[in-house]
């Protein structure tokens, strides 16, 4: 049993206690020998896997944002649509009827004047046969001339006076109702930008109307005392036609009398200016109608002024409409500006017939639009609780990550102590191997080899307690990996769940915890298919560079050891062989001790070169077998990285390299071409950054632009490049 206790002691030491090398020197990095091989960068690896699931959960969250934004921007644009249509069918109604009211009011004059022209052709005909009628007669054309004169005697200052004021008056009126309708043709065309002018000069043209208002009531009321003389002077024509009636009636009787030939020449030139008298009054009755008609218009000019200022009003709020509109315009331009491929309304129509066909082709069978639309919605309301949930999950797989970075951290430092205290415990066996070469063994005291021995079993137990410890403490962050590492399969099966609805697909994602404990090397050395793609290694790989410079330094690290052990034997031996050597004891047994001790430290180098050999042996093994899981655990990766994002991914490094950490070359699954691949290079400080390659630049340069150069990101430009594939394979 204690055999047994020992030999798996001495197991527990392989990995941590080395043999002692007192006079060789120590090869340089030889202790860290199986760092590169057995201790992969996993947390790095489980950090860009938690990124991913975060990019991921965004890039759903982006696409649901998208299209919630599209379908309200499709309602913004259809709403709008119908209140412009509605705008313009009540702008078009409102012009219509003024147009109409125009049109009867034109109507309404055009009578009216024809009307005029009618009552004027008549008086002109009445007057033409009373000209007839007194014609035959001179003396009552003399009575009728004398007359006239002094009627126009009577009358001609106030009928000069009141025809200059109405042909003033018409005049204005006509300036008025011209500049009236040019200034309201002016603020029709320029309802738009001269809004403020418009009302300045509906409040001119108000005054104006007023000022021309207080003139025609003037002109009114001198056109009634026109009329009164003119009633008067009628009346007096009336009685000079009497008595010329009564005249030529007498004179008929009284032919000789030269009095009465003295009358009627009396008569005739009162005749006579009774005919002007006439003449005037139907002058005055033409100028009142003028004045009438001009009366109308002015009520015509006001009506239309009154329109206008109801346009006016109108305008105040077409404008604000219209600056919504132009404002609803801008923000339409600015939000089809960072679109891609939307670069006028109708790519948003098109693009908008695209989603449309392809959620149609996706939901083919699936009922009628009422039910496809709930079906969706309930869809995307659990997407986003999947991702939601997703997202608390990564973050506590994060947090839980990043606690075991911790732990990791703490027992690296606790390695390098156990490191430094395996150098200072070679140290005190050199010490120790020096001070038994230099010095004589004592006749009754324990031996250095003896008391050396006792002070490494007393190590090695101390050893053992630590070792058991750092189990321990590797164990519960061996656990909480495991938590994690099953917190984040967990998200990124969430994550592949919504994309699976979204791209009706389904993947299987590998259990995270297995990767861990077998991926030994760090994760990212290219993709490949091993069915389909034969890639060739050449032989000096800088991987193979890498493993040959270890296992030479391994195996120099050993010869030296070796060669160590040999001269501390054959000094042992040296000096077992040289009589008294034990110090010049004179006792029998004397000479036996040195004897004992020099076999007893052959055997203990044995032993050591034996346990080296069985820790190369081992850490060879170990490093196949590693090697073997890690080929088998990538192609693995690989495989399911492609078949859950789309793309297969190939990856070169270069040691030499400074600022370049590794080359991406990136293979769309869905791609139509054969040389269809997009490249990518890692920096040092963790940036991604695109590689132009002659696909991209013949078919990809506005998605590059928009994406890559503009926001700057590349999961959306390969989600966006993966879409496009898809639906050209799946609508072409």
């Amino acid at each position: 049993m204690a055999e047994g206790k020992n030999k798996r002691q001495r197991a527990a030491l392989q990995p941590r206690l080395p043999a002692a090398a007192p006079h060789a020197p120590q090869p340089t990095g030889g202790d860290d020998f199986e760092e590169p091989v057995q201790r992969p960068d996993v947390f790095e690896y489980f950090a860009q896997r938690a990124n991913r699931s975060k990019e991921l959960e965004q890039e759903v969250d982006r696409l649901q944002t998208r299209e919630a934004a599209l379908d309200r921007r499709v309602q913004d644009t259809e709403l709008q649509l119908s209140r412009m249509k509605a705008e313009l069918g009540a702008a078009a109604a409102r012009h219509e009827g003024r147009e109409a009211q125009f049109k009867l009011k034109c109507e309404q004059l055009q009578n009216s004047v024809q009307r005029e022209v009618e009552r004027a052709a008549v008086l002109e005909v009445q007057l033409k046969q009373r000209s007839e009628a007194v014609s035959g007669s001179c003396d009552v054309r003399a009575a009728g001339t004398r007359i006239a004169d002094e009627v126009a005697g009577f009358l001609a200052p106030e009928e000069a006076k009141v025809t200059r004021a109405l042909k003033l008056k018409v005049s204005e009126l006509e300036m008025a109702l011209a500049s009236t309708k040019a200034e309201a043709e002016g603020k029709i065309s320029r309802i738009d930008g001269e809004l403020q002018a418009e009302r300045q000069r509906i409040q001119a043209e108000t005054a104006a109307v007023a000022a021309l208002q207080r003139r025609v009531e003037e002109a009114e009321a001198q056109a009634d005392a026109e009329a009164v003389a003119r009633r008067e002077a009628q009346a007096r024509a009336a009685g000079l036609e009497a008595t010329v009636m009564q005249t030529q009636a007498a004179a008929a009787s009284r032919n000789s009398s030269e009095g009465d030939a003295i009358l009627i020449k009396s008569l005739r030139e009162q005749l006579t200016a009774a005919e002007a008298a006439a003449a005037e009054a139907a002058r005055l009755r033409h100028q009142a109608a003028t004045a009438a008609s001009l009366r109308e218009k002015l009520d015509a000019a006001e009506s239309r002024a009154r329109c206008a200022e109801q346009l006016l009003e109108g305008e105040a709020a077409v404008h604000a409409e219209l600056a919504n509109a132009q404002e609803h315009l801008q923000r339409w331009t600015a939000i089809l500006s960072g679109m891609a491929d939307c670069d006028t309304p109708e790519d948003v129509l098109h693009m908008v017939r695209k989603l449309q066909d392809a959620q149609i082709s996706a939901k083919a069978g699936a009922g009628d639009q009422a039910e496809e639309l709930v079906t969706s919605r309930g869809e995307a309301e659990a997407a986003l609780a999947a991702a939601r949930d997703a997202t608390t999950r990564a973050d506590a797989a994060t947090a839980r990550a990043e606690a075991i970075e911790i732990d990791v951290a703490r027992l690296e430092r606790k390695t390098q102590l156990l490191t430094q205290e395996r150098n200072s415990l070679k140290s005190v066996l050199a010490s120790y191997d020096e001070e038994y070469l230099s010095k004589e063994d004592g006749s009754g005291e324990i031996s250095p080899a003896q008391r050396r021995i006792a002070e490494l079993e007393a190590t090695v137990e101390a050893l053992h307690g630590h070792m058991k410890s750092l189990e321990a403490e590797l164990g519960a962050g061996s656990v909480a990996a495991a938590g994690s590492a099953d917190v984040i399969a967990e998200a990124n099966s969430k994550v592949a769940a919504a994309e699976a609805r979204a791209y009706a697909a389904e993947s299987e994602v590998e259990n995270l915890f297995k990767q861990v404990e077998l991926l030994q090397e760090r994760v990212g050395r290219g993709e490949y298919n091993p069915e389909t793609t034969k890639v060739l290694h050449f032989k000096g790989n800088p991987e193979a560079e890498l493993f040959r410079a270890a296992k030479e330094a391994r195996i120099a690290e050993l010869e030296s050891e070796n060669e160590a052990l040999r001269q501390s034997v054959q000094r042992v031996e040296a000096a077992a062989a040289t009589p008294g050597g034990g110090g010049g004891s004179s006792t029998p047994g004397g000479a036996a001790v040195p004897t004992a001790s020099g076999g007893l430290r052959v055997a203990q180098l044995e032993g050591e070169a034996n346990l080296l050999r069985r820790r190369l042996a081992e850490s060879q093994k170990t490093s196949d077998r590693l090697q073997q899981v890690f080929t088998k655990q990538i192609a693995t990766f690989r495989d399911a990285i492609k078949g859950l994002f789309g793309y297969s991914v190939e990856m070169t490094s270069d040691p030499a390299a400074k600022e370049i950490r590794a080359h991406f070359i990136l293979r769309p699954q869905h791609a139509d071409e054969a040389g269809s691949e997009l490249a990518f290079k890692m920096l040092r400080d963790g940036r991604i950054a695109f590689v132009k390659t002659e696909y991209s630049t013949r078919r990809l340069a506005r998605e590059v632009e928009t994406f890559i150069e503009r926001y700057r990101s590349v999961p959306a430009f390969t989600a966006n490049l993966t879409m496009e594939n898809f639906q050209r394979h799946t609508q072409g």
